[in-house]
């Protein structure tokens, strides 16, 4: 079994790690100029959203897909037939398994 000192004297020691010197000055511009890239994507984002709401449009995201189409046509009295033909189903086949 090894020993605790052994390992420790096993480990870098801190001359052998090179000081950080930190970030140079193109460094910091690039990382603010992607910065400022993503803020200005967001509040585009934000802005279609927004516009999208304020106009009663739906967004175009739910709108993908033939279930997204489908699920956007419905309105909430079509939701509640299909649940309640749904629900008349499973209880018609619960029932049969049962006798």
């Amino acid at each position: 079994m090894r020993d605790i000192k052994e390992e420790k004297n096993s480990d870098i020691t801190m001359e052998q790690v090179k000081p950080w010197k930190g970030y140079t000055l193109e460094e910091i511009r690039y990382q603010r100029v992607l910065t400022l890239a993503r803020i200005e994507m967001e509040k585009v984002k934000l802005m279609s959203a927004y516009q999208n709401v304020m106009h009663g449009e739906k967004s175009h995201k739910a709108a993908t897909g033939i279930m997204g189409r489908m699920f956007g046509a419905l309105n909430y009295f079509d939701y509640g037939i299909i649940a309640y033909r749904l629900g008349r189903q499973v209880f018609k086949t619960v029932g049969r398994l049962r006798k």
